[in-house]
This record gives C-alpha cells, sequence and structure tokens, in this order.
C-alpha cells in the first residue's frame, strides 16, 4: 500500500513522467508483475451473485490469469517474466493488515446493513436493527462463510488453488518464474530482491514493474543504480483525467522513473526552486545517494511500518516540507547526504535465492538473500535534518490545525445542508469512540444513508484533537497523554524514540538490501515529536540499532491467526479455530468490537484501531501442537 495519495502527488507535480507505452516499442526485456492488486480487481468485477464459493473462486482465478495475460502481450517482454504474489510480511506489517482486515469487514458488514436498511425502508423510515450491536458476530454458518477479501491472504484455500492455477497456467512458458503466496515475502519485495541478485542482467535492460501500490514508485527509484531503464505501469486511465486534461484516456500511460529521479535530484540539490524540468542532465550514478536521501525522508510521511508525523502530512504540504528542510540543511552542501555509500564492497555469505533458473516453468523465488553493507545511514547529518524540523514543529502544528479546521468546516455546513440528521461534533464518542457506539450515534433510530458519513467521521469529530490543541501551553504533554495514553517520562520518552528510529533504519534497509529482522515491529500508532526524537539521535556517521538476524518468516497459518478478524477466522482449518477459541479469550482477542483513534486522518480507513495485543509464540505454540 505504501505512503497514501503519494502517486497522486507525483503525477500531479511531474506530469511530464507520464508517457504512452507505444513508446516503448518492441523493446522491453522484463516485465515483473506484484499481482495482489491484480486479485482485488478480478473481485470487484466478478459478480458473486448466488454462485457457490468454488465457482465464484474458479471465475476470479481465470480473470486473474487472463489479465497477467494480457499485460505479457501488451510489453511482449524478450527475456523475463516474474508474476509475483505476496507471501507471509515481516511482522512490521502485521499490524497493519490485521487492521486493514478489520475494517474491510466492518466496512462491508455495515455497507451490507445500509444497502438493506435503504432498500426496505426508502432511506427515510426507522429500521428497529439500526442499532445492533456490531460485537455479535453471526454464527450461522450460511453467511459467516460468504467471500470476502479476507480470503486474499497467505495460506487461505483460496490462495492455495490461486498458486496451483496461475502455476499450471503458465507452466509452459519457460520465461515465467512464478513466486506464489506459499513463498515468503511481500510480492514487490521479492521482484526486487531478484533484480539486486542479478544486476549485470538488469543493468542495460528495460524492466517494466506492474503493481498498484505507491511504494512500487519508491522501489524503483531506489533500484535505479541497479537498472537504468526502470518504469512502472499501473492502470489509471479514470484517475487521469483529474491529473491532465490534455492525456488521452483511451491510451495506456506508464510512469518514466529515470526522468522522474532526474526531476528530484536536480530540486533536492538546489539546481532550481521547483520541480519543473531543466536542460541539464545529470549523471545518475553519481547522485544515487541523493536518491537515497529522499527515499528515506519520505519514510516520515507514513507507510505500512511507520506512522507519518502529524506535522508533517502529505496530504496537504508534507513533502515540500520535508524537501525544504533538506534543502537548507544537507542539499545546500555538495557532497553531503544522509545516505551515504560505503564503495563497492559486497554482501557476504551470499545465498542461492533462486533456483532453476533455466528451467521451465515456475521456479522457487524466496525472500532468504542476506543483507550487503552498500550504504549506511548519516545519523549526524540526519540529525541536522531533523533539528531544523523541530525548529518549526510548533508551526507546522498549527498551520495543520488551521487546515484541518477548515476540512471540518466544509464537512458541517455539508451536514447541515443535508437532511439527514448527524451527531453533534462535541458528542462523546468523538474523544473515545469505540465501533459500536459509531452506528449507534448517527441518530437515534436510523443507520446512515450512505457509507460515506463514515469515511468523513476523522475530519468531523476532532476531540482528541482539540484536547492536544497546540495554540496553548503544554501541548506536547497532551499529545502523549492523548494518543500513546501514558504520562510521559524520560524512559517512555527513549523507548518510543528508539523504536522510530528503528524502524527508519529497518525500512530503508528492507527497501534496499532485504529483511534485517523479519520479526522487528514499531509498536506505536502515532510518531514521537520531532523535538523528542531530536534528542535521541546518535551523534555518529554510522549507527545501527538492528543487528542482521537470519531469516524467520512466521507461517501463513500462525499469520492467518494474527490478521482475520473473527468474522472470517473460518477461512483457517477448523481444529486451528477450535484450538485458538480455547486457548484464547475469543471475547477480549477476537472482538469485533474495537476503539478506534482518527486523530489527524482524513478518512475513516485510515484511523487506527487498538487491538489487543496477540502473542506471536503463543499463535505459533497454537499452530503446531
Amino acid at each position: 500500500m505504501g505512503i497514501p495519495s503519494y502517486f497522486l502527488h507525483i503525477v500531479k507535480r511531474h506530469p511530464a513522467i507520464l508517457k504512452k507505452i507505444a513508446l516503448l516499442g518492441a523493446n522491453v526485456d522484463n516485465f515483473y508483475a506484484d499481482c495482489n492488486g491484480i486479485i482485488y480487481n478480478a473481485v470487484y468485477e466478478t459478480v458473486m451473485g448466488t454462485k457457490n464459493i468454488d465457482v465464484y473462486e474458479a471465475e476470479i482465478i481465470l480473470s486473474v490469469c487472463n489479465k497477467i495475460q494480457t499485460y505479457i502481450e501488451m510489453f511482449q517482454p524478450k527475456e523475463k517474466i516474474i508474476i509475483a504474489f505476496d507471501g507471509v510480511a515481516p511482522v512490521a506489517k502485521l499490524n497493519q493488515q490485521r487492521e486493514r482486515r478489520y475494517k474491510s469487514w466492518l466496512t462491508g458488514d455495515l455497507q451490507k446493513r445500509i444497502d438493506k436498511n435503504n432498500a426496505t425502508n426508502n432511506a427515510n423510515k426507522p429500521n428497529k436493527n439500526s442499532n445492533k450491536n456490531l460485537n455479535t458476530v453471526n454464527q450461522n454458518p450460511d453467511t459467516s462463510a460468504i467471500w470476502n477479501t479476507s480470503s486474499i491472504t497467505p495460506g487461505t484455500a483460496f490462495m492455495n488453488k490461486l498458486h496451483t492455477f496461475v502455476t499450471a497456467h503458465f507452466k509452459s512458458n519457460p520465461k515465467v518464474i512464478v513466486s506464489s503466496s506459499c513463498e515468503s515475502g511481500e510480492g514487490e519485495h521479492k521482484i526486487f530482491q531478484y533484480i539486486r541478485d542479478f544486476p549485470d542482467a538488469h543493468k542495460n535492460q528495460t524492466t517494466i514493474i506492474y503493481g498498484l501500490d505507491a511504494d512500487l514508485i519508491m522501489l524503483c527509484l531506489n533500484h535505479l543504480h541497479i537498472s537504468e531503464r526502470i518504469f512502472l505501469y499501473r492502470e489509471t486511465p479514470e484517475f487521469l483525467k483529474t491529473v491532465d486534461r490534455t492525456l488521452d484516456e483511451t491510451c495506456q500511460y506508464f510512469v518514466d522513473i529515470p526522468d522522474l529521479a532526474q526531476s528530484i535530484i536536480k530540486y533536492m540539490n538546489c539546481m532550481h526552486d521547483n520541480c519543473g524540468q531543466v536542460s541539464e542532465k545529470i549523471e545518475f550514478q553519481n547522485e544515487k545517494c541523493r536518491m537515497f536521501d529522499y527515499i528515506f525522508i519520505c519514510f516520515m510521511l507514513g507507510n505500512d511500518f511507520m506512522p507519518h508525523f502529524p506535522a508533517v502530512n502529505i496530504r496537504t504540504t508534507g513533502i515540500d516540507t520535508l524537501l525544504e528542510a533538506y534543502r537548507q540543511t544537507i542539499g545546500c552542501k555538495p557532497g553531503e547526504y544522509l545516505i551515504c555509500s560505503k564503495g563497492h564492497a559486497v554482501p557476504s555469505d551470499p545465498l542461492p535465492i533462486f533456483e532453476g533458473m533455466g528451467q521451465r516453468g515456475a521456479v522457487s523465488l524466496c525472500m532468504l538473500g542476506t543483507v550487503g553493507s552498500l550504504v549506511y545511514i548519516n545519523w549526524t547529518n540526519y540529525k541536522v535534518f531533523v533539528e531544523y524540523l523541530a525548529n518549526n514543529e510548533d508551526s507546522l502544528f498549527r498551520q495543520e490545525y488551521k487546515k484541518r479546521d477548515r476540512l471540518q468546516q466544509q464537512q458541517l455546513l455539508h451536514s447541515s445542508n443535508n437532511s439527514k440528521s448527524y451527531p453533534n461534533p462535541e458528542t462523546n464518542f468523538a474523544t473515545s469512540v469505540e465501533i459500536s457506539d459509531i452506528v449507534s450515534e448517527w441518530s437515534n433510530d436510523e443507520l446512515p444513508s450512505s457509507i460515506d458519513e463514515l469515511n468523513m467521521c476523522p475530519i468531523r469529530y476532532r476531540n482528541k484533537e482539540k484536547q492536544i490543541n497546540p495554540f496553548t501551553n503544554n501541548w506536547e504533554r497532551r499529545y502523549y497523554e492523548t494518543l500513546f495514553h501514558i504520562k510521559m517520562t524520560a524512559s517512555e520518552c527513549k523507548k518510543i524514540c528508539t523504536n522510530y528510529l528503528e524502524g527508519m533504519e529497518w525500512t530503508f534497509k528492507y527497501y534496499s538490501s532485504g529483511c534485517v529482522d523479519w520479526r522487528w515491529s514499531y509498536n506505536y500508532h502515532y510518531p514521537p515529536l520531532l523535538k523528542d526524537l531530536l534528542q535521541f539521535i546518535p551523534d555518529s556517521k554510522c549507527y545501527n540499532f538492528l543487528e542482521v538476524k537470519a531469516p524467520d518468516p512466521i507461517r501463513d497459518v500462525v499469520q492467518l491467526c494474527y490478521v482475520l478478524p473473527r468474522p472470517s477466522l473460518h477461512l483457517l482449518p477448523p481444529k486451528i479455530v477450535d484450538k485458538l477459541l480455547k486457548r484464547c479469550d475469543p471475547e477480549s482477542l477476537y472482538t469485533t468490537n474495537h476503539r478506534v483513534n482518527w486523530s489527524f486522518c482524513k478518512f475513516f480507513w485510515e484511523c487506527h484501531t487498538e487491538m489487543p495485543h496477540l502473542d506471536l509464540n503463543m499463535l505459533e505454540s497454537i499452530c503446531s501442537d
């Protein structure tokens, strides 16, 4: 998923990077597809109706294969094709997956109730069951097993069927490597592990990366020093109309990653005052560390592993704020970087990642490589960069509040013009909200008429943000009390800040050379304040917060136990469900009624769900018995 709205920002700021696929001609060597997005597209286009689940799943799988085949025929790659699906993810991503699947179930369940309410009552008559507590789980086997996107998780029967069918479907094509959900690692990271493992093969080849996740842009930029002709493709015809009216929505476009890198590096080097094109071309290999710096600071905008800083919001001026801070502190000093190269060091003890490359059909594509030491984080320079931001943190926070105040006023104006009754913006659930409160608080006798009303909650109800209030003294203390639920002490501050700095290091290494620790995670929903983070950045050019550990991914069945909401537990083997519910307290660990915190979010799907801790060791014990 990556950085929310990043793709929108990039194509609006750099419209010239969108180019027609026809310009590539017959010059594509490799086509590497991160295919999980294709599954979701196939699901949205396949109508279940009265079909049984087996027939429905077969139609989805066939649609996935047909879509992949269409892309292969579109680009006609001459060398290699990688078809990659997500396997088990590092623990750093599990909480995000757990929250996403819960919110997907919740919004789907609420949408069904809204549709039923609107259909039977013409969206005006009260529904007696509208205030039914969402904590009640429907255990009726005829409805609990209705198909939902939680099935698109490694280890489910559906993903196992997909593995079998896709492998067989492309077996006759000697160019194809299939990496299914049976192999550890996220799809996009397995693809770039392959590129890193075969740098000579990619140096002068043209490689097309397909995928919908925004972090693919970052990964492409991060590997230009290996593959200088790497481009990104995703279907965006409707989206393009909002970006540039001169684009032909009937044509297919790709993102020119090398051109994007040129523009970004020139701006970071203070070669011009905006991100427009200039005629002078730079030699990328001489400036690859500048590109690494860009990727590194963008982690502060949030991603699948780390939360964004409220003072640096990509939806407003977050990227501009980071880039200006960089230009003022690092970019204006030739030869100074946040990410520094150690020269031509090579990874130690290389492992064979891909076996059977000369064989026909699908081969293993496992993310089991060791991590090299080609680059390191210059913490001394990062401290200078963060100090600049920290000195402006109060002002940045207040600017963000003013923007959110304006958005809230727009929402309240919309509410007052709408005949539907909305909760008062000062309602109690704005400060301490449980999912069961959300439905019952819309009004006393009816559900919302649209799921959009749920999506707008973070802007409409902002009591937690109002409690923090950066316009009054001691707001920093209230920030931690409100969002972390702690009384901030020196030891707590160190723990949070160190965990965040670990995350910066972990994420950069994950993007650059592989997973240094499959069990590491950031343990909070929000980041520390920049002024606190500054105190714990090492005064060292090269310091490692994390040790490189041997690959230790969890099993897919353990991931399922961790990320599935209770209504989707039927996707687990029955004997595992029995043991799980005997060993765990289902009313606490697998409840469907969680607290949510949407402070500094724009949409409900971005909100943080305060879910009870699940012990991975306990889950592994249950699954191994």
